[in-house]
């Protein structure tokens, strides 16, 4: 019969049918006994042996796939009830679950146009279509419309150049979506005047008397996933020849179109088939303009007002976000000091976590084009994004290619495809319990034109 050889690698040596082996030791069994040390080959205690010669390179690789075939099969053929496991580990790889064995995103991008524009499936093509999700932990990797699911790690890629320039998604809370919607609980409170919560009260009470009982208001915020899709055209030299040139290409023209649309959204969006933004929120506080104020200008009492209105569990995570054109005003704030006629200005540069930020009242201030210009509401807020929540999918971003839609041009369409939706936690602005004025972690100023 066949024998195999053994070899003891555990430093402790081995104690096998009542023998104890130091480490080092080798020894020989019958083939059809080696299935049975699978516990201990698994646990490195022992190791097969496998014959040397001087072969070629053809010869090598010819003994090393009969001796794994040979493995293989016996294994194959083993009692199920001894626990015998046979895995791929190419799937169990964490480098695999992440990258999907593609060794970049152009890499990616690369092989689904091979796929999609010449039929040419490669292996590692081949092994993603075949993931399931016990490898994948994100489902098929085929969608309903034909798509190919991009691996975590470049689903993190197209979203990391965004999130350094984006102002909504890096400061608010992300909710995994694993269905089509998801409902999140919320406390159903307007008014702190009388109790806490929508019905919360603690009492004071003297020894032997009974409390009141009391309960919370719970409402309920939808997150419902809306559909964006982002489009790039490849010319098939860059993909066939520029591999370097595309991994920069891609996620960054992509990577930005991203950003710009979802903040436009989060910001903007009216919640009919897309994010309901904060500018719409109807939790969100409008400060009075002052009285006589003149059209398109921006007074100090605007941003101590404002000030005034932010709740104070928001304050310190609250930014200012504040259109281009009111820099010149802000840049013109300005604070009397005491009795003797100094000012000091409002907008202020300081340093924060090592980078050069202006402030108000101590507060970041972000100026982006998508806030409404000078004069109009929404011109200048004071917002505390971590109370707005981001529904999506956290398995990964879908993407298509098609030659077809400027095949006269040669160049490649891809097309990817987000599922997100946004939408603030608070149902209403809050009443405080002394005092009229409602506060909110959304506060802007009343139209000035």
């Amino acid at each position: 019969m066949d024998k195999t050889e053994i070899r003891v690698i555990a430093e402790g040596g081995w104690s096998y049918a009542g023998k104890n082996h130091e480490c080092g030791k080798r020894f020989h069994i019958d083939n059809d006994q080696v299935a049975n040390l699978q516990k201990y080959l698994d646990d490195q205690v022992i190791e097969v042996v496998v014959p040397t010669r001087v072969v070629d390179e053809q010869d090598r690789t010819k003994i090393i796939t009969q001796t794994v075939d040979q493995v293989m099969t016996k294994l194959g053929k083993a009692d199920k009830s001894a626990g015998i496991r046979v895995t791929d580990l190419y799937d169990a790889d964490p480098e695999y679950v992440d990258k999907g064995g593609f060794s970049s995103f152009s890499d990616y991008a690369k092989q689904i146009y091979l796929k999609d524009a010449k039929g040419n499936v490669t292996d590692t093509m081949k092994k993603w279509l075949s993931a399931d999700k016990a490898a994948t932990s994100m489902g098929e990797a085929i969608d309903s419309e034909g798509g190919v699911l991009a691996p975590a790690a470049f689903s993190r890629q197209l979203l990391t150049t965004p999130v350094e320039q984006a102002i909504v998604r890096p400061r608010a809370q992300f909710v995994p979506v694993e269905t089509n919607s998801v409902e999140i609980p919320a406390i159903d409170a307007s008014s702190h005047a009388s109790n806490l919560y929508g019905g919360v009260l603690a009492y004071w009470v003297d020894e032997g008397t009974a409390g009141t009982a009391s309960k919370p208001t719970f409402g309920k915020i939808t997150l419902k996933l809306n559909k964006m899709l982002v489009l790039a055209y490849v010319t098939s030299e860059l993909l066939e020849d520029s591999v370097i040139s595309l991994e920069t290409l891609l996620p960054t023209l992509m990577g930005n179109a991203i950003a710009y649309q979802e903040d436009d959204k989060f910001l903007n969006g009216n919640g009919a088939g897309v994010p309901l933004g904060i500018y719409n929120s109807p939790a969100k506080v409008t400060v009075a303009k002052e009285s006589g104020q003149a059209a398109t200008t921006i007074v100090t009492n605007n941003i101590t007002k404002m000030y005034s209105r932010m709740h104070p569990a928001s304050i310190n995570s609250s930014v200012w976000v504040c259109h281009n054109d009111t820099f010149p005003e802000l840049a013109n704030l300005t604070i009397a000091v005491g009795s003797g006629g100094s000012v000091v200005g409002v907008l202020r540069e300081q340093v924060l976590q090592g980078v050069p930020v202006f402030t108000l009242l101590g507060r970041p201030v972000i100026f982006t084009e998508k806030a409404a210009t000078l004069g109009s509401e929404n011109d200048i807020a004071l917002v505390d994004f971590g109370q707005y929540l981001i529904g999506g999918k956290s398995g990964g971003n879908v993407v298509n290619t098609s030659i077809h839609l400027k095949f006269d041009q040669d160049e490649t369409a891809f097309k990817i495809r987000l599922r997100t939706d946004g939408q603030c936690w608070w149902k209403s602005a809050l009443t405080p319990k002394n005092g009229s004025n409602t506060v909110s972690p959304i506060v802007t100023v009343a139209v000035r034109s």
